[in-house]
This record gives structure tokens, C-alpha cells and sequence, in this order.
């Protein structure tokens, strides 16, 4: 027995050699670990005591900001038995065991400097202690403020070290090659002060008040262009270095509840995503990605209804946009409606960036001198209605800018239609506002609705599908479907009124003042398309040489487009110039997509030497219904029935899809 202690005690006194950052132990070596304590001053207590028999006795800073006590190292093929021996001889608790030491960071303690300076704990580490005791409650929420814009999450600003805020320092030094041991020395505080404050100043990050929205907040000023009001808010577009993001500022009044924006956030991403879930009585908060985009949504209950925000932006960017929003969930504050002051007087009105024919250049920037349209609370009449937003923005994870238009740059009553009077062409409808379209529209023969209907200033230059999504006759297309055009047609009578895009995400979104029923309206799938799962294509191909409607049937071919872009679906249902804009259904008839494009295969047959055969792809219905959201449409979502049969899927969708008519 004897002789079996001494020869322990000769292996624990090889000390390891092992640097600040990398503590495993020596190769062929293991750590005897004995104990791992939450809290410091226990941990130390603990291993004085062993330091009595056991001279090479330490602490180190180990996962989740746990204390590991060891012993020291011995050879890893005597560790089994030394282990035994030392267990039978109550020397060491039974849970004791050998490690690597693979998740040891800082060394913190150590029985050789307890001999030494009679306390154990290293200098810096006990600099830190110091420090840190000596700090005020603001003193310590402004190290947690720092660490939210140096990218780290410390949950609640509270001037609470908790285990949120000892990991985030954590993160911290280890970024910074730093021992990781969870406190911060004097120095190491004012370096993440002196980064966070850069942070801060170039996104121009100021505490904003807008009176109408009847909200405070934070926002990273540089990083967006001035306002642009929606029914749920204020939308702002991403600009410079956040190019491509989008920020929607929610305040709800009336029906509206934060129950049902939780519902509808929540549907933005897909079931089997993981997302941080936080609930409470007060409101919540999601945050999660939907394809390469992340999301934070964050809403609070009011006084009058509701106030949050819907800031989405792609992960390229998330080293730069995701401490603005942590910093912006941490700053939501309610305040009373009033006239003043307005977020759009304090963001200063910068150039927007405008597209060309090429999707992958960025062009010039024009003037966006628009005013901030919204008039007074006292001058406008109260908000008592449930609002029809969602106010979600886009998900789109392509790296460019103008992700939107606005609706108009003009009063609505100044919008010139034609250069005719509208009261000249043929009616023998009810007017507009009032005509229900129950009937079966005249789709079914566009050759002779070419005919019978009255000649515009032009001949039609282009024909693309759309879809409606709205009782109040809203319409979903691609955005080609509609650039460059004067006037849009729809079914060959009525014009329609192109309210809002998205150029990035190639979609847009027309109005057409018809009311529709149930069954008129299309609904998009609750959950995405599973690969190789049925998919139809309905929409009106090749204009005047195929007659009406046309359907054609295949499978989902990929998750993905070209290169891995998660915005879009492959399908191997053939798609012909005509078609763009028009819904892709599963096999119960609801939207799973909308169609975009097929695959020059010409083009690509010189490149690879051969002829790509069906390969074409639908933009993703969940970016369908983020761009909805965010100009004020509610999507429908289609529940639970039965696969519908070939030809009672294409009735059905007859009763939404329409022909879409451009003349520049």
C-alpha cells in the first residue's frame, strides 16, 4: 500500500506543460479531476484542502463557467488502477476520473502559488476579482451593453454577472486570445468599451422616439434609409454595409394582438428549424433563420395594442447587423401616440439604390426625396380596425440592395393610368368598388379576349400569371413580369395598379378592385415541399399560340436553385415564356411556390456540351408570404385535406390564376 501512494505521489508531481488557452494534459498523461463546483470561492476552499496531500493541486475555468479541481497528471495506462487505489483509500471522491482536459481554459489557482502569496489565485485573475468588486450596478450594464455590440448575448441588461454574461465575457476573451476565465481585468474592460463604442458609431446607433408609432428604440441610423410607412408601421431598408436588410417597426392599435403576430412569425420558419423561443405575458421574442436569412422578431404588449419589430438580414451579414439586434431588443420601449417627434426627421434621407437589366450588378443610387407621407394622429381618423399586416419582412438571402419599392412616389390621385380618361372605355360592369366577380372569369380562350376587348395606347409587349391572395383582389406576380410597364392588364379587361416590389426577390404585388370569394383566393401550404413531392404549374404560357389556361404536372426535384440559393425550388414541370408569376401547388392545391424561371438550356448546352432537360424553379412560398407581409397582406394558409384529383386541382385553380397583360 505503501509503496503503491508513493508511486502516485511521484506521478503527480510531473507537471504539466500546458499554456493559458490549451490546458489538456501532456501526451501520454491524464488529468486526475476529483471535483467541478459552480461557484469560485467553493472551488478554492475545495482545493486547499487537497493541496495539504496533493502539491500539484488545481483550479481551472472549465465548460458553462464551472471550477474543475485536479490533482495532477499520471500516465495514462497507470490511471485506471491509480485511479482504484486512490478511491479505495477514501482519498478521492468515488466520482472522481481521468480527463484530457480538453474543456480546461484558464488555470485560476494552484497549491504552488498558495505556498508562494498564501492566496493561490493567479495575479490577473485576482486583479479581475478586484475589479470587478469594485464595480457599480451602471458600471456593470455598461459591460454588458458592450459585450451585445461586440456580438456577444448576455440575455437581460440588468447589471447581473449571471451565466449569460460569464459566457459572453467568455466569448470575449477567447476572441480575443485572452485567458478565458469569465471576469474581466481592468484593461480588458476598456478594450471591449472602446470596440463596442466604434461599433456603436458607425451604425450611427441613437435612441429613437416616433411619436405616431407611439414607440422608443434604438436603430443603427447609418445602416438604413428613411422610412417608407406601411399599414403595420414603418418599413426601412438596409443600405451601405447592411445593403439587403429590411426593418419593420410595428405598432398595432384595434384587434390586432401580440397572440396573432407570435402565430404568423412563428410560421416563417420551417418546423424543423430551431429557433429561440421566449414567451411570456408580456409579449415575446423568435429569432431563427429561414433559408441563409436570420430573423428577429420581437413584440410587446401595449396600452392600445401592440409595438415590435421585424428585423431580417442575410447570415453574410451577421457579424455586423446582429449586435444592432440584440441592442435593438434590449431598447423597445412603449411611449403615447403623438404628432412628434418621427423616426423618418432623424434617419437623414440618403440615395437608394436603383436596378438595371442586371441582376448581379449594383448601379448607381437615385434621390429618394420623398416626405414622410403619414399625417398627424390628431389629422387623421383613429385607429380602431384590426390591421391586415403582418409586417414580416423578407427573407431573400441574395447579397444586394432596393429590395422594395415603394408603393407609389406620388399621391395616388396623380398617377397617370392612360392618357384617356378611364370613363371612356367600354363597361357594362358595376363599377369597380362595388362588383363582386363570382362568375367564372373569360379565361378560357384568351385568343378571343384579344379581340373583343378595347385596343390600348400600345400593342401588348409581354404576358406573364399571376394569382390572388386577398378577398380585396390583391395579385402576386414576378416583379419581370411588371418592370418597364405602363399599364398591366388583367383576364384582358380591367387594369391593375402595381402597388409594391421586391426587385431582389423578383416579386410584386398588383391590386386589382374586385372582391373575391373563398374559393377564388389561392392558399399557400403550411409547411414547404418535400423533395420529390408532386407539383403542378398553372399559368398561361406562350401566349396566342396556346389556348387558356394551361397546366402541367411534375415532382420537386430540389430544395435548392442554382448553386445551393435556398430563395428558390427546382421543378420538373415544364414552364414556357408566359408562365412567370404563376402558382406551383402541391398535390392538395396549395401554393408551395411561384413560378420564376426554366434554364437556358442554349445557352448552357455551348458551355457543358450537352441539353439540360426540365430544370426549372419557383421562387419559395415562404418568401411569397414574407413579401405579403410586409405590404400589409395576411396569407392564407390551406389546413388539412385530401390530395385533390389532377383535374379538380386545375378547377380549382382556375378559379385564382390569371392572364397578366404589359404594354410599355
Amino acid at each position: 500500500m505503501i509503496l503503491r501512494a508513493l508511486s502516485f505521489l511521484c506521478l503527480l508531481c510531473l507537471a504539466p506543460v500546458a499554456g493559458a488557452q490549451d490546458n489538456r494534459a501532456p501526451e501520454g498523461k491524464l488529468w486526475v479531476q476529483v471535483a467541478v463546483l459552480d461557484r469560485l470561492d467553493r472551488a478554492t476552499n475545495e482545493a486547499e484542502r487537497y493541496a495539504r496531500s496533493f502539491r500539484y493541486t488545481r483550479v481551472f475555468v472549465a465548460q458553462e463557467g464551472r471550477f474543475a479541481i485536479t490533482l495532477g497528471v499520471v500516465d495514462r495506462t497507470e490511471a485506471p488502477s491509480v485511479l482504484r487505489n486512490l478511491i479505495r483509500q477514501d482519498r478521492v471522491p468515488r466520482d472522481a476520473l481521468t480527463t484530457e482536459g480538453g474543456d480546461y481554459f484558464a488555470e485560476i489557482w494552484s497549491a504552488r502559488r498558495l505556498e508562494e502569496d498564501g492566496t493561490g489565485i493567479d495575479p490577473d485573475f485576482s486583479t479581475a476579482l478586484a475589479a470587478e468588486e469594485a464595480h457599480t450596478p451602471d458600471d456593470r450594464r455598461k459591460i454588458q451593453e458592450s459585450l451585445v455590440w461586440d456580438g456577444r448575448n448576455v440575455g437581460e441588461i440588468d447589471g447581473i454577472f449571471g451565466p449569460n454574461t460569464r459566457s459572453a465575457i467568455r466569448s470575449y476573451q477567447s476572441a480575443q486570445s485572452s485567458p478565458v476565465t469569465g471576469y474581466l481585468t481592468p484593461a480588458e474592460t476598456t478594450a471591449l468599451h472602446q470596440r463596442a463604442e466604434s461599433r456603436r458609431r458607425a451604425a450611427g446607433w441613437e435612441i429613437l422616439e416616433d411619436g405616431p408609432l407611439g414607440l422608443r428604440i434604438g436603430l443603427a441610423t447609418a445602416y438604413f434609409d428613411q422610412p417608407e410607412t406601411v399599414d403595420v408601421g414603418l418599413r426601412l431598408s438596409g443600405r451601405g454595409p447592411a445593403s439587403g436588410a429590411l426593418l419593420s417597426l410595428l405598432s398595432f392599435t384595434g384587434g390586432r394582438s401580440v397572440d396573432s403576430l407570435y402565430d404568423s412569425a412563428k410560421r416563417e420558419f420551417a418546423r424543423d428549424t430551431p429557433i429561440l423561443d421566449r414567451r411570456s405575458a408580456e409579449g415575446f421574442t423568435l429569432i431563427g433563420r429561414s433559408g441563409s436569412r436570420l430573423i428577429y422578431t420581437h413584440a410587446k404588449r401595449a396600452r392600445d395594442g401592440t409595438r415590435g419589430f421585424i428585423f431580417s438580414f442575410d447570415s453574410d451579414s451577421a457579424d455586423l447587423l446582429t449586435p444592432v439586434a440584440q441592442a435593438m431588443l434590449l431598447t423597445l420601449e412603449e411611449t403615447g401616440i403623438r404628432a412628434r417627434p418621427r423616426i423618418a426627421d432623424a434617419i437623414e434621407a440618403t440615395p437608394r439604390p436603383r436596378r438595371d437589366e442586371d441582376r448581379d450588378t449594383r448601379p448607381e443610387r437615385r434621390p429618394d426625396t420623398r416626405p414622410d407621407p403619414r399625417p398627424d394622429p390628431d389629422e387623421r381618423a383613429p385607429r380602431t380596425s384590426d390591421n391586415t399586416g403582418g409586417g414580416t419582412v423578407g427573407t431573400r438571402p441574395f447579397d444586394r440592395a432596393d429590395r422594395t419599392e415603394p408603393r407609389t412616389e406620388r399621391p395616388r390621385t396623380e398617377r397617370p393610368r392612360t392618357e384617356r380618361p378611364r370613363t371612356e372605355r367600354p363597361r357594362t360592369e358595376r363599377p369597380p368598388a362595388e362588383r363582386p366577380r363570382t362568375e367564372r372569369p373569360r379565361r378560357d380562350d384568351p385568343r378571343r379576349r384579344r379581340e373583343d376587348r378595347p385596343r390600348r395606347e400600345g400593342e401588348v409587349d409581354s404576358t406573364g400569371t399571376g394569382f390572388y391572395v386577398s378577398a380585396d383582389g390583391r395579385i402576386v406576380t414576378n416583379f419581370h413580369v411588371v418592370d418597364g410597364c405602363r399599364q398591366m392588364i388583367v383576364d384582358g379587361g380591367d387594369e391593375v395598379e402595381v402597388l409594391a416590389v421586391d426587385r431582389v426577390n423578383d416579386l410584386a404585388l398588383l391590386s386589382h378592385q374586385v372582391t373575391r370569394t373563398d374559393a377564388q383566393i389561392a392558399r399557400f401550404a403550411p409547411s414547404g415541399p418535400r423533395l420529390n413531392s408532386d407539383v403542378t404549374v398553372v399559368g398561361y404560357p406562350l401566349y396566342g399560340l396556346l389556348g387558356g389556361l394551361n397546366v402541367t404536372r411534375g415532382v420537386v426535384s430540389s430544395l435548392k436553385g442554382l448553386r445551393g440559393d435556398e430563395t428558390f425550388i427546382q421543378i420538373s414541370a415544364e414552364v414556357q415564356p408566359g408562365n412567370s408569376g404563376g402558382p406551383a401547388l402541391n398535390a392538395r392545391g396549395y401554393v408551395v411556390g411561384v413560378v420564376q424561371s426554366k434554364l437556358d438550356a442554349v445557352r448552357l448546352s455551348e458551355r457543358i456540351g450537352d441539353i439540360p432537360q426540365n430544370v426549372n424553379f419557383a421562387i419559395r412560398a415562404g418568401i411569397a408570404q414574407t413579401f405579403l407581409k410586409a405590404n400589409g397582406v395576411e396569407p392564407l394558409i390551406g389546413g388539412e385535406r385530401d390530395r385533390l384529383e389532377p383535374a379538380d386541382l386545375a378547377e380549382a385553380a382556375q378559379e385564382f390564376t390569371v392572364l397578366l397583360e404589359c404594354i410599355k
